[in-house]
């Protein structure tokens, strides 16, 4: 156990210290986690090494604060790395503004450089991102929503006031979205729902060319884990095929609460057919459910980002940015271009 002044550091695995890691985590959330969420996140078969914790503790030893660290792999133009991806980024409230936060990113930094067990990646929150900022971690680039409208009549009833004119504009802009989306050509391709280690997914990631980006791993075992034994989430896998070959695939929630579906996963072989992929997927699915919008979460500077706009995405801005720490400045990295996600949060 290290200390910086009066508050002492400590490290240990995940695994022997489930249920603090829970209570500490829980008593910092709105939304708390499930012991078996926890478990899913920290225990993944497709890590490189055991999760670790570290802890931040009071003058009497309790742990007041954490943050917690799975090694996930990344290809970074074509090499195969495990990035520290960060999370569970927890303070106690009675301990926070004491600059806390920034020595326990110090230590944890001075623990990764020793180890060797950079690079290490976070999408934090807004109160840890100046914390790590002040620490030596740099800012890559903003997540941006956007946001495809396929129904606006609820919204458009709270500003008219009038259900029947709400309904008419919701039906009129709805046939308009309708006719629009036929308009992208589909260039041959088609979609089936699919397992998430699909044989055919697995043959479409093996060949995806990763020259130049910064990408996590979609092997079928991180597949299946991430989407196929979540505890909560249950995700959909939708394959999409070009003469019976698979040319990508989307994964996505439908929150029937909010008539919404997130998509977390969306990758194509080849950027010409990003668009007639969602163009159907919006139009086989979205309109067929009773779904108001769909929405994607990217990195800003996403090669789909452009695309998704002449599709009718609009983009709004959030408050998540990629955050990292001990990247190389060599070519590799500085010319490769980041392929990030909502799948890249463990949520």
């Amino acid at each position: 156990m290290n200390s910086m002044d009066e508050w002492k550091f400590s490290i240990t695995p995940y695994k022997g210290f489930e249920k603090d890691v829970l209570r500490l985590r829980n008593d910092n959330r709105e939304r708390p986690a499930s012991r078996s969420l926890l478990d899913w996140r920290y225990e993944a078969p497709e890590s490189s090494r055991p999760s670790l914790i570290f802890w931040v503790h009071d003058k009497q030893g309790g742990r007041v604060g954490m943050a917690g660290v799975a090694f996930r792999p990344y290809w970074v133009n074509r090499q195969l790395y495990h990035f520290a991806v960060t999370g569970d980024i927890s303070l106690n409230k009675a301990f926070r503004g004491k600059g806390l936060a920034r020595k326990l990113f110090y230590f944890m930094n001075e623990y990764m450089d020793k180890n060797g067990l950079s690079p290490a990646f976070v999408i934090p929150n807004p109160a840890a991102q100046r914390s790590l900022s002040s620490a030596g971690w740099k800012r890559q680039q903003p997540m941006i929503n956007h946001v495809f409208y396929i129904n606006p009549g609820e919204k458009a009833s709270q500003l008219l006031k009038s259900k029947a004119i709400s309904f008419c504009l919701a039906t009129i802009y709805k046939r308009l979205v309708s006719l629009w989306l036929k308009m992208i050509p589909s260039k041959g391709i088609s979609l089936e729902h699919a397992d998430p280690d699909d044989p055919q997914i697995e043959m479409f990631w093996r060949d995806f060319q990763r020259e130049n980006l910064i990408i996590r791993d979609r092997s079928p075992v991180i597949m299946k884990w991430r989407y196929g034994i979540h505890p909560s989430n249950n995700f959909t896998v939708i394959k999409f095929l070009k003469q019976s070959v698979c040319v990508g695939f989307l994964t996505y929630l439908e929150n029937k609460a909010i008539k919404a579906i997130s998509i977390y996963d969306f990758i194509m072989s080849r950027k010409n057919l990003v668009q007639p992929a969602m163009g159907l997927f919006i139009r086989q699915v979205g309109l067929n459910k009773d779904i108001n919008s769909i929405r994607i979460t990217q990195n800003s500077n996403h090669s789909y980002s452009g695309i998704l706009s002449r599709t009718g995405f609009v983009r709004r801005n959030s408050d998540s940015v990629i955050q990292t720490y001990g990247m190389s400045k060599t070519d590799e990295y500085a010319n490769s271009v980041w392929f990030i996600n909502s799948s890249d949060k463990d949520t």
